[in-house]
């Protein structure tokens, strides 16, 4: 207002003195009103220029400070920086009206970058949680996003800037770039890509590819979707495994059965002898057929879990004692020295005593089939220490015999199902090659460890780690393991 008062000064000045000299010069002579409004008209306009001339700047000095103003606000907002600072409104003008508008457009832009920062947070921590591996595309195949999961499948730097990164970057496998050709080479209007591909390392993933589209149709991208299914194929592969070896173990006994026993009967042979021959074959063959569907059935009660383990204290000499009692034909039939030998002050264990007799069963029955005649078994119970607190005191249970070993690249899949070393062998001892199976089983019924170390023609050593009751107690007197020999 000031402003505008200011420059309306000129043409105030000159509407004055249009009224008051006519008011003057009628009350003065004519040569006298002359005279006066010779001097009187160029001071008034020496007085009014000035006058509105500095009006005038005042106004557009506060007017460019305010456009200033409203420039550095806007260069602000443009910077994607949200903020609570509000542009003042000084008048009620043109000016003001855009001053007003400003400020209500910052506002609504604050509010959508605060709303899109939430939400693309939101999307990083599902995409950071997600257990698939995600890969984004951009329509001409250059990377745009890769989620950490995808880092970890294709061993990708955690630092790596995948932004518009190739493909063969991420993966130079041919299996992956034919995949990916396909991807953004295909019929725009077919459905998703189902694949399954193997990308080395004997890994495998499920992959689902698909087409980004805008809601106009318009092409944006595409995102492919990577599962691992390594672990599946391997159970798939073992489940194979496991119906072809159960058929094969089975057929073999149930082919001799039957076929001695068609012999029997349509062909008896004339030697009673002969004949109770062929009757021990078949009785062999049954009790075979008749161990192995009792391995596979305690096996199945083992992983599933349905076994009532009567959890109790039981006494490691005793136990020991019972089992070697057990093995005292077998051993002797092969000159076989079998011995159990128990640490001084060794604790209780604490477990099913039923199982883990079992358990021994079959580690020992093992240790006498391939160990040669005259050799030696020896069956040692000692009390294993926590080792710098981080594991609770054990009993270990140890199996070792002289016999010919295995070789390393066999030992990790000793306790799978049917797996053997030599299978002829196996087969001719009356094996089911489920028996270490079983005592992996049993020990993680347990909460034991299993341990296996052997050398070739040396021997095997089998342990089993277990809970004990207490610590051990000392014992005045002995300074030597308890022993108790079966020979």
């Amino acid at each position: 207002m000031p402003a505008k008062w200011c420059l309306g000064c000129i043409p105030l000045t000159f509407l004055a003195l249009a009224f008051i000299y006519p008011q003057y010069a009628s009350s003065q002579p004519a040569e006298a009103s002359r005279d006066a409004a010779a001097a009187w008209l160029p001071s008034a306009l020496w007085l009014a220029v000035p006058a509105g001339l500095l009006a005038a700047a005042v106004w557009l000095r506060r007017g460019r400070t305010r456009v200033a103003d409203m420039v550095a606000f806007c260069r602000k907002a443009s910077l994607e920086t949200p903020s609570d600072r509000v542009l003042p409104v000084r008048r009620r003008d043109e000016l003001g009206a855009l001053e007003a508008g400003l400020n209500e457009l910052a506002h609504t832009l604050t509010g959508r970058l605060q709303e899109m920062t939430a939400e693309r947070e939101k999307l990083q921590s599902i995409l950071s949680c997600m257990m698939e591996g995600v890969i984004v595309l951009d329509i001409h195949g250059r990377v745009i996003l890769v989620n950490q999961m995808a880092q970890k499948m294709f061993n990708l730097p955690a630092d790596t800037r995948v932004r518009r990164m190739s493909t063969v970057e991420v993966s130079r496998h041919p299996e992956m770039q034919t995949l990916i050709r396909e991807v953004v080479e295909g019929d725009s209007g077919s459905d998703a890509l189902h694949r399954e591909l193997t990308l080395g390392d004997d890994r495998w993933f499920a992959v689902n590819a698909a087409r980004l589209e805008h809601s106009s149709q318009a092409l944006l991208g595409y995102v492919l979707v990577f599962h691992e299914v390594t672990e599946l194929k391997r159970l798939e592969q073992i489940r194979a495994d496991f119906v072809a070896n159960v058929s094969h173990e089975m057929r073999t006994p149930l082919t001799a059965i039957q076929g001695y026993a068609e012999t029997l009967l349509h062909n008896p042979p004339d030697d009673p002898r002969m004949a109770r021959q062929f009757l021990n074959v078949v009785t062999r063959h049954s009790e075979r057929l008749g161990r192995l569907i009792d391995d596979l059935l305690a096996l199945s009660d083992l992983e599933m879990g349905n076994v009532n383990m009567k959890m109790q204290q039981v006494a490691t000499k005793p136990l020991l004692e019972r089992v070697l009692e057990l093995f005292r034909d077998q051993a002797g039939k092969k000159r076989i020295r079998i011995r159990a030998e128990v640490d001084t002050g060794t604790p209780d264990i604490l477990g099913d005593e039923d199982r883990l007799q079992q358990l021994l069963i079959n580690l020992i029955d093992n240790a006498l089939k391939y160990t040669p005649d005259r050799g030696e078994v020896l069956v040692r119970a000692a009390f294993e220490p926590e080792s710098n607190g981080d594991e609770a005191p054990r009993v270990a249970l140890t199996v070792s015999d002289t016999g010919c070993g295995i070789p390393d690249k066999d030992l990790p899949r000793l306790t799978e199902r049917f797996y053997r070393v030599d299978k002829a062998r196996s087969r001719d001892l009356g094996g089911t090659g489920l028996g270490l199976a079983i005592v992996k089983h049993i020990a993680q019924a347990h909460r034991g460890d299993l341990k296996i170390e052997s050398q070739l023609g040396k021997g095997t050593r089998v342990s089993i780690y277990l809970q004990c009751v207490a610590g051990p107690e000392p014992v005045s007197g002995q300074d030597t393991p308890a022993k108790n020999e079966v020979a």
